[in-house]
């Protein structure tokens, strides 16, 4: 009883709280939100105070009608300024997704628990994705997309950060992600792309924090990145990488932090990094060995 009244005392309180300014954030995550009207339920002060960030990770009854009514007043709200949404980890119908105003500028869809009876789910999830013409930053880790879901991204958002971890793209998906010449943050961990694939992605000119880890890319991967000068945070553990791609990467200009554990490095690997100014570098779980007749960072 103490947890039910606990619930209806924050329904009342978004209720009748007395909101000066617009509402810049509204966190909801882990409810399993829901409402018998529109009027009595939790998104009601939405009406009146439009948000520009709703996080509903967590919630499990996102596709009730109500909410995707709710939704649809939130868009057609004259002052309308949501610019950010997070469905993460939730249960979520297509029909709730395409009644989000199209002004969102960031979305996240992070591990989205699929309808049984929708075997297409992930095909026509990124359908209606790009339906939001003014996304500027997409997190979709987690959900099974492969290369030809991807290759539909990429010719139509004009992205800058970018989040496809833990899914299936491998080199295709992630040369036609490399055309996206905009993007400055991108994370494809957790996912099948080779030499060729890390190749493209070196292309990619305006990138800054780059998540490579737990991949299939090797020393012929890496061999172009020295060329890329923004980078700034730079992750490949747990990949392949030996000492010649560790000599490639300590030429890289400019690094702030690069994680190359868990790679194939030994100690003349490591060695490439004795003059480095990377002030984090990760080089644990390798196959280095120390020389007692050699000091591993010469003086």
């Amino acid at each position: 009883m103490k947890k039910q009244k606990s619930a209806l005392f924050k329904i009342r309180f978004l209720k009748t709280y007395k909101i000066k300014q617009y509402l810049f954030f509204l966190f909801l995550s882990w409810n399993a939100a829901w409402a018998t009207t529109p009027e009595d339920g939790l998104f009601a002060p939405i009406h009146k105070h439009p948000a520009n960030s709703l996080d509903l990770s967590e919630s499990l009854s996102l596709t009730y009608t109500n909410i995707t009514q709710n939704f649809q007043k939130t868009s057609s709200h004259p002052h309308s300024r949501m610019e950010s949404i997070d469905f993460s980890h939730s249960k979520l119908s297509l029909e709730t997704l395409r009644t989000l105003p199209k002004t969102i500028v960031e979305l996240s869809l992070n591990s989205i628990e699929y309808p049984t009876d929708h075997p297409n789910f992930t095909a026509d999830l990124i359908d209606a994705v790009l339906e939001f013409s003014n996304l500027k930053k997409l997190h979709l880790a987690e959900n099974a997309i492969m290369d030809a879901e991807v290759i539909k991204i990429t010719k139509t958002l004009p992205l800058t950060e970018l989040d496809l971890s833990g899914n299936l793209i491998s080199n295709p998906g992630a040369q036609a992600i490399a055309q996206i010449q905009s993007i400055v943050c991108l994370n494809l961990s957790n996912n099948l792309v080779g030499d060729s694939g890390a190749q493209a992605i070196a292309q990619m000119k305006e990138l800054v924090d780059l998540d490579l880890s737990r991949n299939l890319i090797g020393d012929t991967g890496v061999q172009n990145f020295p060329q890329r000068k923004k980078i700034l945070h730079l992750n490949l553990s747990d990949n392949q990488i030996g000492d010649d791609g560790a000599e490639h990467l300590a030429k890289m200009q400019g690094l702030a932090s690069l994680d190359l554990s868990r790679n194939l490095i030994r100690t003349d690997g490591m060695r490439s990094f004795s003059q480095t100014k990377i002030t984090d570098l990760n080089l644990s779980d390798n196959l280095i060995e120390e020389n007692n007749t050699q000091p591993l960072f010469p003086m």
